[in-house]
């Protein structure tokens, strides 16, 4: 039977070879926070969608612990969607805020979009 400073030595060697980033009473994390937020953003950027059906629409793709937020204009209303469900499948995404927009589209009265002004 093995000590326990051993089990601990042979998991932490484990991380190590397996990428993980902290070993600690909780268990073994495959990343931190903002690694895995980068890593969505930039998977999503990278995917076979964003790079062709999308690759003309103003998209931003931001995440914080897992919670993706699209922002952002789209030619087609099918666009929203498509965008939506690319990062829904990302390793790590716990949800999907989508707040794209048609080009073209007016936000509402009284929102918290942009104001415009005529003179």
């Amino acid at each position: 039977m093995l000590h326990r400073g051993a089990v601990l030595f042979f998991i932490a060697i484990i991380a190590v070879v397996f990428g993980f980033t902290k070993v600690g009473n909780a268990g073994i994390f495959f990343a931190s926070a903002s690694e895995r937020d980068n890593r969505i953003e930039s998977s999503a950027k990278r995917s076979l969608f964003f790079k062709t059906d999308l690759k003309d629409d103003l998209i931003t793709v931001r995440s914080r612990d897992g919670i993706v937020i699209l922002t952002g204009t789209v030619a087609d209303e099918s666009h929203k969607l498509l965008a939506q469900k690319t990062v829904e499948k990302l390793r790590g995404v716990k949800s999907v805020d989508n707040q794209l927009r048609l080009e073209g589209e007016r936000t509402e009265k009284n929102s918290d979009g942009t104001l415009s002004v005529k003179w």
